[in-house]
């Protein structure tokens, strides 16, 4: 993980926390997901990340990655502007969604040379870059 992504996920990880915790503050209920459908969303990202349909838990559907993170972004926005990192990470997310993850930058990188030596000097170039 590049610092970037670091920065990123934290500020996702802060966000959510508090609207979260300000949710529970308001007694406004959690959303009452099945099990089933939480597993099959995180195996869905886990196994296509990106590159695919992703599971929205409320809507109960398959949807483009790029909508179920833009819902989630709204979702987090007030307290992503209430921290002052709106658009930091607003702005990382898209990049994260443009240039895909470093994961898949890495296969991408070992499928067009076919050398473990591509990825590791993909991944020097890009921790060099920051």
């Amino acid at each position: 993980m590049n610092v970037d992504e670091a920065v990123m996920v934290a500020g996702l990880a802060r966000a959510l926390t508090r609207r979260c915790y300000e949710q529970a503050m308001r007694d406004e209920p959690a959303s009452a997901i099945r099990p089933e459908l939480l597993r099959a969303a995180k195996w869905r990202a886990a196994r296509y990340g990106l590159d695919a349909t992703l599971v929205d838990v409320h809507g109960q559907r398959s949807q483009p990655a790029h909508e179920v993170i833009g819902d989630w972004l709204d979702f987090l926005r007030p307290s992503l502007e209430d921290n002052g990192d709106w658009t930091e990470v607003a702005g990382l997310v898209h990049q994260t969604t443009q240039r895909g993850t470093g994961a898949a930058r890495q296969r991408d990188a070992f499928r067009r040379g076919r050398r473990l030596g591509d990825v590791v000097d993909l991944i020097v170039a890009e921790t060099g870059a920051t």
